[in-house]
């Protein structure tokens, strides 16, 4: 709430049309809309008022995402986006890419500050990374940013999530998350019971198509050798499961930002995918 009243008092608070603000600048209505609308009818079939909140993060993350990279002088060139866009074009060939922008609800400007957003936070992970030399202080600088990115956003039903927008009431089976490096820690209404969510075969270059989970097996055996290498003691302390979507690692909140760390080294240097 008080981030809120401040930010009314600056002039700046989200409205009906611009139902976000992030760090004073609004996130349209009409973009929100059209991303989870064709979110729901492309990959999630289970209705606008379960995605959106889904959407809603994504956005706000990717908004944050770019000053935040700025500030740490990793800011992410445009050359570096056409890069990753023409990665996208050619994948997606010989489809005709009218249909990959109604795939994600995008227009060629939008998707453009999508994949900014998306090379930002990457770039913001990996100078992390680079820039702590323990476990502690490299999930302290994610936890930190965290709160301070959620102090200076506010938002609007039916485009407010509890964990990004203050003074907004956790909807009952609300998820939430938390980046981490190259992962996410994910909680499903559940703060008890947090894990940590890695799409680590496509960062690692596995093919991740096959609907059985092979790609994430595969990924899953490389990241729990790596672990073991690391520490045996942590290895057999955490849980590693899978499934066609992500590598998933249970523990204390310690032990998977240690993980997390351990999942980060082994993708540092590699080609950054986009647009999931």
């Amino acid at each position: 709430m008080l981030a809120l009243l401040a930010l009314l008092a600056a002039g700046v608070a989200p409205t009906p049309a611009m139902p976000v603000v992030v760090a004073g600048a609004g996130v349209p209505r009409d973009e929100l809309q059209a991303r989870a609308v064709a979110f729901d009818e492309h990959q999630s079939f289970s209705g606008l008022a379960a995605v959106r909140p889904y959407v809603t993060r994504l956005a706000i993350d990717e908004r944050w995402a770019v000053p935040d990279a700025l500030k740490l002088r990793v800011p992410v060139s445009e050359s570096a986006i056409d890069a990753a866009l023409d990665r996208v074009r050619r994948e997606w060939a010989p489809r005709p890419w009218a249909d990959l922008l109604a795939f994600f609800g995008a227009t060629d400007a939008s998707l453009r500050e999508r994949v900014r957003g998306e090379l930002s936070a990457r770039a913001i992970a990996d100078a992390t990374l680079r820039r702590t030399d323990t476990d502690a202080a490299y999930g302290r600088a994610f936890i930190r940013r965290y709160a301070h990115r959620r102090a200076r956003t506010a938002c609007l039903r039916p485009w407010a999530v509890a964990d990004r927008c203050p003074g907004v009431k956790r909807l009952v089976n609300d998820e939430s998350w938390l980046d981490l490096g190259v992962g996410r820690l994910m909680s499903f209404n559940r703060p008890d019971l947090v894990e940590l969510q890695l799409d680590l075969a496509p960062l690692l270059g596995i093919r991740s198509d096959d609907p059985s989970g092979r790609g994430y097996r595969n990924a899953e055996h490389r990241l729990r050798r790596a672990v073991r290498r690391r520490s045996a003691p942590l290895a057999r302390r955490v849980k590693f499961s899978y499934d066609a979507y992500n590598v998933y690692v249970r523990g204390s909140r310690a032990d998977q930002i240690a993980v997390a760390r351990v999942a980060h080294r082994m993708v540092l240097g590699r080609r950054v995918p986009v647009l999931p």
